[in-house]
């Protein structure tokens, strides 16, 4: 998923002049189709670590992946209305918060405190 998020968020920047001469908008505005849901990934990124404290991340991943379906599914429909793509995209960023900011601390607690030197590239592995 985490790949997914990645490859979601900069997907449309070879497309924008497309995107603006199809959706009759300005290549800012098409822009803005990254910009804008990037905005809101980074403050559902903060607000995915807070819940991740209450409630844990599996929730917090369920639920963030939710949003990037719908968000998805939403942005297939979307045609060339330029108002309902953004909102799609907006929801995708809601949804991309959680992959970027818990990921750290899965791989932390998924792997032992030896092991992890080798999981995250480090140089000096702790095993004995």
């Amino acid at each position: 998923m985490v790949a997914v998020v990645g490859a979601m968020k900069t997907a449309l920047i070879s497309v924008y002049s497309v995107l603006a001469a199809e959706q009759g908008t300005n290549y800012t505005s098409a822009a803005a189709l990254t910009a804008v849901p990037l905005i809101f990934s980074a403050v559902s990124g903060i607000m995915s670590s807070m819940l991740a404290k209450v409630w844990c991340k599996r929730p917090v991943y369920l639920s963030s992946m939710v949003l990037v379906f719908i968000g998805s599914a939403w942005n297939i429909n979307t045609g060339t209305d330029h108002a309902q793509n953004m909102a799609a995209r907006i929801f995708q960023g809601l949804g991309w918060g959680a992959f970027d900011s818990l990921v750290l601390g899965s791989i932390l607690d998924t792997y032992f405190v030896c092991e992890r030197p080798l999981i995250l590239n480090y140089d000096d592995a702790h095993c004995d």
